[in-house]
This record gives C-alpha cells, structure tokens and sequence, in this order.
C-alpha cells in the first residue's frame, strides 16, 4: 500500500500548492512501531512531502482516525487504511472529484479483491460493492462513504468527528448523516478504486460477522422507536428496493375467483366449450 501511495503522490507532485504529508497512526500495544518506520524508509524512494508516525495507545478504530486528522495540517484529509491497495489513478481521481464538484466529502470505492474462489465468493455477499457494480456507475450524489477510502475538507470533518458510540461500521453511517444534515454534499467517485482483501482465514470471518451482529443488536435494543443513522440508511435502502425492483404490471387483467365453487364453475364451462 505505501509503496503505491508514494508512487501516486509523488506523479502528482507538481499539482500541489503546499507539500502533501504522510500520518501513519498506530497503536504502540502491537509493537509494530520499527517495523513501520522500516517498509515507510523503503517504499519512500522519491516522495518529497512530511511523514511523521503517530503513535497512540488503547484507541480503536475510528477513534485512531479521529487522532490522525487532528495532527493534520492540510485543507484536505484522506482517510486510506493499511489494508487496502489503491489501484492506479486512485489518488488523481479523489482530487479530481474535489475540484471539479467541490463537494464537502469525496467517497472513493473500495472492493473486495483476490485470485482464489473464495476471495470472489465472499466479494459477492460482502457490505462492499463489487468492482462490476462500480464499473457501471458514474459520479453521483451519495448518502454514505467507507472510512478506508475518502477524502474529507478538514473544516468539516473537525467539525463533526467519527461519533462516540459502541458501534463498529454504524460509526461511519452516524458521522455521513451527521454531515447530510449540516447542508454538506458527500459525492461518490467510482475511479477512486482500493482494493480490499477478503476476511483472512475463519477467525477473522467470524469476527466480521460480530462485528456486523454487535451493530445491529446495539440499534435494536438502545433505538428500537427512533429512527438513527443507521436505521434510516437501511430503511432507506429497503425503500429504494421496492420501488425500483416491482414486478412490471400485467398488460391483461387477471381474473380472480373467489371460491372453490367459482373455480369449479369456470373449469365446467371450459370443458363444455372445448367440447
């Protein structure tokens, strides 16, 4: 991942006003420190910007990123995690959306990617879209983002903040209503491409589903009578369901018999006249 974000960073270098930088947030608990500071060394071969490590203890995930965009400088931040592979023209095409839409928020795409069949199997029943989805859809107004590819005007942002609650992925879905609500536009741009790996191995899949179950219990239990972010979203989901995916009418009105006698009556006249 570091490796094509320089690359990217540094191809784009002399469209930047001010010298990107490079936040590498982590948790000193993992002791994973030197070894960041090793693959950063070696995958920076000719990017000129800052990269600084930020190191944190007993922060979670969007608490992590909260701390990030606090230590950032810029008039934008891009969130990108160190799981996800950003294909070619993914940086480009982020800021691209942004200045030509100059929308408040830029939600790249991410996929669920791999050789094997299960990597394509699991794409397929995944929270992600998959790549064929966003290769069909075009730049548009949307309602969410993944927090592991977008792109936020740092105004914003610090001014809203991933939400405190004991959520997993509902986060996300708070903090894009949260922004909805404010007047600001999220806009989706489906160049934007990160590929994603699936789940690895059955350890990691079950806690994906706990995850997802931990979500949807907190929301049944703590807002069964009020419509949160995240209610709302799936509520709107379902709407848009049935609305666009009705079976067409029937050109023929059908008749409809309404008991048993009617039904034995019809089929005695239809012998009749067959006859």
């Amino acid at each position: 991942m570091l490796r094509r974000l320089f690359r990217q960073l540094t191809a784009l270098d002399d469209r930047f006003a001010v010298a990107p930088e490079i936040i590498l947030v982590h948790d000193v608990a993992d002791g994973s420190a030197g070894q960041i500071l090793t693959e950063t060394e070696a995958a920076n071969t000719s990017f000129g910007g800052n990269v600084r490590t930020c190191p944190c203890e007993g922060l979670d995930y969007y608490d992590q990123k909260n701390l990030g965009a606090c230590e950032a400088r810029g008039e934008l931040i891009i969130f990108v995690d160190s799981d996800v592979i950003p294909e070619d023209g993914w940086l480009e095409a982020l800021l691209e959306c942004y200045i030509e839409e100059r929308p408040d928020v830029v939600a790249g795409a991410t996929y669920i990617n791999g050789p094997s069949l299960y990597d394509r199997a699991f794409a397929l029943f995944w929270f992600f879209p998959t790549e064929v989805d966003y290769q069909r859809r075009s730049r548009a107004l949307t309602r969410y983002f993944f927090a592991n590819n977008v792109m936020f005007r740092a105004t914003v942002f610090r001014r809203a903040m991933f939400p405190d609650a004991p959520l997993v992925r509902g986060r996300c879905i708070m903090l894009a209503d949260q922004i909805l609500k404010s007047g600001h536009r999220i806009i989706a741009e489906p160049r934007a491409r990160t590929q994603h790996p699936a789940p690895n191995g059955l350890k990691h899949f079950v806690y994906r589903a706990l995850c997802e179950g931990q979500d949807n219990a907190h929301f049944e239990s703590a807002h069964r009578k009020s419509f949160t972010a995240l209610r709302h979203f799936k509520g709107n989901i379902l709407r848009i369901f049935e609305e666009h995916c009705q079976p067409p009418p029937r050109r023929w009105p059908q008749p409809h018999w309404r008991s048993r006698s009617d039904v034995h009556r019809f089929r005695l006249l239809r012998t009749h006249v067959l006859r």
